[in-house]
């Protein structure tokens, strides 16, 4: 088995499984409520802002939202808790970001797709450009070039009638 060949695949595959754990990893969150909080409201969009969190606003919907993340955080609840509440009452797009399971998880996944498969297209290219490169000359090829000569060895009727 040859080393060279190999080694920049095994290192392409030990960074790409130690991508997915660490995607993959689950978050263990701040250990602090206010920075909990903190977290849930840039995660939880205004009903009536375009585009901002209930974090940014100031208006009294955002507010609302703020002191409710608040007391569920105090009471105990889990993110997951306060986001599916939040949820039956706004409705699904209040969350700034998608879920990461189901069907919507191909919105995190696509783009990784993508850029592996780019990647393996670039791999195999340069391979092919390699071993073209490293081809032995085909009698076709040896003709193609003896023809080349012979044509640049004769002169160019053009040239003489100037």
């Amino acid at each position: 088995m040859n080393l060279r060949r190999w080694a920049p695949w095994a290192i392409l595959a030990v960074v790409l499984v130690a991508a997915l754990l660490w995607g993959a990893g689950g978050d263990d969150g701040p250990a602090d409520p206010g920075e909990r909080t903190e977290r849930l409201q840039r995660q939880i969009a205004c009903p009536e802002c375009d585009g901002q969190s209930v974090a940014e606003s100031n208006a009294p919907v955002a507010d609302t939202i703020r002191r409710f993340i608040t007391v569920r955080v105090d009471e105990g609840a889990t993110d997951a808790e306060i986001r599916d509440q939040l949820v039956l009452s706004y409705g699904r797009r209040v969350l700034l970001e998608p879920e990461r399971t189901g069907f919507v998880a191909l919105v995190w996944i696509l783009p990784i797709v993508a850029l592996l498969a780019g990647l393996a297209g670039l791999a195999w290219a340069f391979r092919s450009w390699r071993e073209a490169e490293t081809a032995a000359p085909t009698a076709a090829d040896r003709d193609l070039v003896e023809q080349a000569r012979r044509h640049q060895a004769e002169p160019d009727d053009g040239e003489d009638a100037r």
